[in-house]
């Protein structure tokens, strides 16, 4: 007599909650089509039936992981609101600062610009490709640099900035790197 039953390994998903927390507004790009916490992932998984095994965040500086075993619940599985409550309002107050951090990134910029430094992107990948275009800077920035070879002498999507080797920053004053 053998109790089977039918597990789901979830794995790899992105811990959004710390760049939703931190207002990290380049974390919505093109490779995620979703964005998971630890617990709208839970109750995810709960909405369709499933409860959760086993579970943890694997903490990383830049992204966090989340790695869930789940199995097809035989009862129908609590989704309280209490966890939704506090995911939906963690949303709303990073989709409500967008305007006021974009405002203030935009105000920094400028006065840079206006004390005549000279603006750089250090590294033309796509989280500073999104941080420029979702906040319409990077006609105030002068190039990008980047070393990977694949990247040199190409433009950087939505800015048309060039994308340069780190050797054209020597010899540089009045530099701002972002």
């Amino acid at each position: 007599d053998c109790d089977v039953r039918l597990l789901t390994l979830y794995v790899g998903s992105a811990d959004c909650e710390s760049a939703l927390e931190k207002n990290d507004y380049a974390l919505i790009w093109e490779e995620h089509n979703i964005y998971f916490t630890e617990a709208t992932l839970n109750r995810c998984l709960a909405k369709n039936g499933f409860e959760n095994y086993w579970g943890i965040v694997y903490p990383y500086a830049f992204e966090s992981s989340i790695v869930i075993a789940a199995q097809k619940a035989s009862l129908e599985v609590n989704t309280s609101t209490k966890s939704l409550k506090k995911e939906l309002s963690r949303f709303d107050h990073y989709a409500k600062s967008f305007k006021e951090t974009k405002t203030r990134v935009t105000e920094a910029i400028t006065s840079f610009v206006d004390d005549e430094y000279t603006i750089v992107l250090f590294g033309a990948g796509h989280l500073g490709c999104s941080f420029l275009n979702y906040n319409g800077i990077g006609d105030r920035l002068a190039f990008a640099v980047d070393d990977a070879p694949e990247k040199l002498g190409l433009k950087l999507p939505g800015t048309g900035l060039e994308i340069r080797p780190t050797s054209d920053l020597a010899g540089m004053s009045n530099l701002v790197c972002l």
